[in-house]
């Protein structure tokens, strides 16, 4: 492990165990499995994890079970583990059953040199397994053959004799093997195992299915990893430059970080040194724990192992020297430098030595020699005792032969469920005499990290224990993406911590990434330098290739697709294996991942890794695409440039020099007009990119318009030279740009928004417009409750005491605000004047539960809610009395709306359900649409329709017989940011949208009447028409046209 404790888009190792975090029960669950069952199959997607879990999860756990065993069973470690992953080589086969000896010898303690093979693989197999336990029954061969798809990859076709396709059936279904398998491999790929179907008895039977890290495990895996760090680093400090310390530990596991951080760290230090200083180190560190029989005898024989292994060599000390003087001689052989090498002993699981052994004081026992060694300073050793709080009482034996061995204590911190993130970030206690460098991090950061990584990111999300969710799973369905997650922490840990030099992970560093006039989060900004960077590795070609390859993967909206790469090849220009070549070069490195091709079970697809890299990836295109267009213009006025010179070279020979000067600058005019202009054309193509690819960015409809208007007055300039009159492409470049201005006018459905002001630290889960479109009012995950003008100016705030506002409503005439919290109450609040209580507060539920919608009668005398416990109430203002209309603990409604004249009902449910109640029978529901879970909806003002706003940002018109009439906008949105709020004008031609990122967006309900003019001017003129309440809105942006500041 590095000093950084992320390893980014990496996978773990077993080295990196110390840091893998997130995965307990399913590294015990699949351990399990292996232990049990011959044959296991471990599923996953891309990128999942698979690999990591494995190798820092099930491999050091049976590792430790392993040694655990050596002890208990007389120096028998029962198992051996192999992981093997190497499919690409010609022989997989040998190379696997060689992996398998090493890793039996390495259990063993032997040369793997000594590990015979017998006439079979079987049987050397059989016989390998027999030897790791002294009752021959008992040995065991774990094999875990990981990213098990690459061995179809590479070698489906082959099989015969002495091939891993003849071997492999014959290991699974021989029935006196004592070896266990796992195959780890993609989901998408699972029907590639039909290849030993009929050949392995039971193939299909026990699978494993390994899911993305919900929000709790990534919450460990974001903190957990700096306490480890913190633990490391104050332990190797101590450990360097103390000749004892002690560490006490409560009823943890702390083998991992001994075993692997601590070692590597004191490495790295001696590198730091080689490199600050240019001191040259030797480092042996060995950790003992035989504490069985005679410990003397023991660590001197464990000393000898450790370090013929580090350093084959040196002279052995002479074994019947005392302890001190075994040590000292140990040291001195491995030493060239006087006082520059460094010998560390662990002296690890402390209170065995107490249960084994008496604390004689003779000057042969362990106590004696110890007590020598450790206070002879010419033995240049340092020691670390670990050792159990309970048997801490013990080493009052020692302080009679050690006066200071209190003098340098650790203590490792009991943590409980509930812990702080701040004892979970630093998890030992050091002197307070002693100044902490221990890293720290913002809870906010946590919080935030895990907003902008997760898949489909859900508004009902809780941080706070004491929060209720929204029943039906809402806490299973958030995922986050680890490897986004491992990307996100390196870069940051590598921005403060390295770069800055500060001690402390902070939410502002995260927000630097961030550009929020764009709505693009830091994560995101973080995933676009990570994309940028990937990119630029690759060749022109290739970069060329994958800028047509993301328009199939990602829709102009952002919506992730898989294709199949036999049907990207034919749109590249590059050969099937060109195109995936580069494809995985993208997988490596998590911005694609392999998935099976729709409709095509044996071939390979590919899609986006994450819906964080939609955005990037869009950005990336428009970007590249618009550089490569000005490139290519910028070329051809070149290349005319130097035609027309020559051209007037031949003017020179036939007319003279005079008629030369006047052609040659005629000539040349004309060549620097077309580039000017070939350059304007390309710009408004890139406009009508930037339209189509990012319709519902923060202002992406608007910024599209806006930079076509910029590029078309000033291709509208250029039009009114003359000389280009002359030029045959002229009509053809021209009508390119009034093309692309055409599009944009006939597409854009977007016309006004703004956005609120951010509110650090805290983010919107409730929204609501007023009926007459005044005002709006936005609820927060600190509790408090902001009114604003819906044109961004903010009024007044509510603070909500000590609850969670999921819901908000206001009254038909304006006078009350209606907020719903998780504590099952709903709140009435007038709004006229200062607000500080509410004029009423009504209990909803009881056990709590939270109010997640409402809605008041147009009559303003009752409104109706809804709870997370399924239930659908009618309050009635004036008393507080509340009747229950409808129950359904299983499917909880998300949406209520009232039509203007309160006959009428409309309720969203979590599982898509729309449904329209008549009052007047409240039992009956009218179910007209079940789609996608809706988050908001709102009727029309005329009643005859619904607007319905969805997770991914969108907003559906659709009758009350369920038909969709309109979407807005009409491609899914790059940025999936969930419509929490919706009204319409009073002529029902506007419609308003309040989203969770505090966006307010105004969608024209009117048909448009299709831009057919080919009068560039006439179409300027009406764009900065459709831009005018834009404009006067936000009179200050320094990207508005100033063509049309005239019109």
């Amino acid at each position: 492990m590095g000093e950084v404790p992320y390893l980014g888009l990496n996978p773990f190792s077993e080295n990196d165990a110390p840091f893998f975090f997130g995965r307990d029960e399913q590294t015990r669950a699949i351990a399990r499995n292996l232990r049990v069952s011959r044959l296991t199959v471990l599923l996953g997607e891309s990128g999942v994890g698979k690999s990591s879990i494995l190798q820092a999860g099930v491999v050091p756990q049976l590792h430790q079970e392993a040694e655990q065993n050596r002890q208990e069973y007389d120096g028998n470690p029962l198992w051996a583990i192999v992981v093997f992953n190497a499919w690409h080589s010609d022989e997989p086969l040998m190379l696997l059953v060689n992996e398998i000896r090493n890793s039996v010898a390495a259990a063993l303690k032997r040369d793997p040199t000594s590990l015979k093979d017998e006439s079979t693989i079987i049987e050397s197999l059989q016989t390998w397994s027999e030897m790791l336990s002294d009752k021959p029954e008992k040995g065991q061969i774990f094999i875990i053959l990981d990213q098990f798809e690459e061995y179809f990859q590479y070698h489906s076709q082959k099989s015969g004799e002495k091939t891993f396709a003849d071997e492999f059936p014959r290991w699974v279904n021989h029935p006196k093997l004592s070896v266990n398998f796992l195959i780890a491999m993609r989901q998408d790929a699972l029907a590639k195992l039909n290849h030993f179907q009929g050949r392995i008895i039971n193939i299909f039977d026990n699978q494993l299915i390994l899911q993305r890290l919900d929000r709790a495990s990534a919450r460990e895996a974001i903190v957990k990893p700096i306490g480890q760090y913190n633990v490391q680093e104050i332990i190797t400090r101590y450990f360097w430059k103390c000749r004892l310390t002690l560490l006490f530990t409560p009823n943890i596991e702390k083998s991992h970080i001994l075993k692997y951080a601590i070692p590597h760290r004191l490495q790295q230090i001696a590198q730091q040194n080689l490199h600050n200083q240019g001191v040259s180190q030797k480092i042996a560190t060995v950790i003992f724990n035989s504490w069985r029989g005679n410990p003397v005898m023991n660590l001197k024989q464990q000393v000898y192992n450790e370090i013929r292994t580090l350093f084959p060599n040196v002279e052995v000390p002479q074994d019947e020297s005392s302890l001190a003087q075994n040590l000292q001689e140990w040291a001195e052989s491995i030493s060239t430098q006087e006082e520059k090498d460094k010998f560390f002993i662990i002296l690890d699981q402390f209170e065995d030595f107490f249960e084994y052994q008496q604390p004689e004081m003779g000057e042969t026992s362990f106590l004696a020699e110890f007590a020598r060694a450790v206070n002879n300073s010419q033995v240049p050793v340092h020691f670390l005792i670990v050792i159990r709080n309970e048997a801490l009482s013990l080493l009052k034996y020692f302080e009679q032969r050690i006066p200071g061995i209190f003098d340098n204590h650790l203590q490792i911190k009991q943590l409980e469920e509930d812990s702080q993130i701040a004892d979970l970030a630093k998890p030992i206690e050091e002197p307070k005499e002693e100044r902490s460098e221990a890293i720290a991090i913002e809870s906010e950061l946590v919080e935030q990290v895990l907003n902008q990584v997760q898949v489909g990111m859900i508004s009902l999300i809780e941080t706070d224990q004491r929060r209720n969710s929204i029943p039906s799973t809402s806490q299973e369905n958030i995922e986050i993406e680890t490897p986004f997650l491992e990307l996100v922490m390196e870069r940051l840990w590598k921005e403060e911590i390295g770069k800055k030099n500060s001690r402390c992970l902070r939410l502002e560093t995260l927000n630097q990434f961030s550009i929020p006039d764009k709505n693009i989060t830091g994560a995101q900004g973080i995933a676009e330098e990570h994309l940028r960077k990937q990119m630029n590795l690759l060749s022109e070609r290739e970069r060329d290739a994958m800028a047509t390859v993301f328009k199939y993967l990602v829709s102009g909206g952002g919506t992730k697709i898989a294709y199949p790469v036999l049907d990207l090849q034919e749109n590249t220009g590059l050969n099937k294996s060109e195109l995936t070549s580069v494809l995985d070069k993208l997988d490596k490195q998590r911005i694609l991942r392999t998935v099976k091709a729709p409709n095509h079970s044996d071939i390979k697809g590919y899609e986006i890794f994450h819906d964080i890299l939609a955005v990037p990836i869009l950005n990336w295109r428009t970007q590249y695409l618009q550089e490569k267009r000005l490139k290519q213009a910028e070329d051809i006025g070149k290349q005319k440039a130097e035609e027309i010179k020559q051209k007037g070279l031949l003017i020179v020979a036939l007319s003279g020099t005079v008629v030369f000067i006047v052609s040659l600058a005629l000539l040349w005019g004309i060549g620097k007009q077309k580039y000017i202009l070939q350059t304007q054309v390309a710009e408004m193509e890139a406009a009508k990119d930037a339209f189509s690819s990012k319709p519902s960015e923060s202002s992406g409809q608007i910024v599209g318009l806006i930079k076509a208007i910029k590029a078309g007055d000033e291709l509208s300039k250029s039009l009114n030279n003359p000389l280009l009159n002359l030029l045959p492409v002229f009509r053809k470049s021209k009508n390119k740009g009034i093309a692309s201005l055409q599009y944009i006018l006939n597409n854009i459905q977007e016309k006004n928004h703004l956005r609120l002001p951010s509110k650090s630290q805290s983010e919107i889960v409730s929204f609501s417009i007023s009926p007459d479109n005044k005002f709006l009012a936005t609820g927060y995950t600190d509790g408090s409750v902001h009114l604003w003008r819906l044109t961004g100016k903010k009024l007044k705030t509510i603070k909500v005491p000590r609850v969670f506002v999921w819901s908000l409503g206001f009254s038909y005439d304006n006078q009350l605000l209606a907020t719903g919290s998780d504590d099952g109450k709903v709140r009435l609040w007038k709004l006229k004047g200062e607000v500080k209580e509410p004029t009423k507060t009504i209990s909803v539920s009881y056990p709590p539960a939270s109010v997640i919608s409402l809605s008041f009668k147009p009559d303003n005398q009752l409104l109706v809610t809804s709870s997370a416990n399924g239930r659908v109430h009618k309050l009635i203002i004036k008393d507080g009395k509340k009747i229950l209309l409808n129950e359904d603990k299983k499917n909880p409604v998300y949406s209520l709306s009232f039509n203007r004249n309160g006959q009428r009902l409309a309720s969203s449910y979590q599982d898509g359900k729309v449904c329209l109640w008549d009052l007047q029978n409240p039992k009956i529901c009218n179910s007209i649409q079940k789609q996608d879970t809706v988050w908001s909806l709102r009727f029309s003002r005329d009643g005859q329709r619904l607007a319905t706003g969805y997770q991914d940002g969108t907003v559906r018109l659709i009758s009350l017989q369920g038909k969709k009439l309109q979407q807005f906008p009409k491609a899914p949105p790059a940025v999936k940011v969930q419509v929490l709020s919706i009204s319409f004008t009073p002529d029902d031609k506007v419609m308003i949208t309040g989203n969770k990122d505090g966006m307010i967006r105004f969608w024209n309900l009117q048909n448009k009447k299709p831009q057919t003019e080919q009068d560039l001017n006439t179409l300027l003129t009406n764009g900065c028409q459709w831009l005018k309440e834009y404009l006067t809105t936000h009179p200050n942006d320094k990207n508005n046209p100033s063509f049309c500041q005239h019109k």
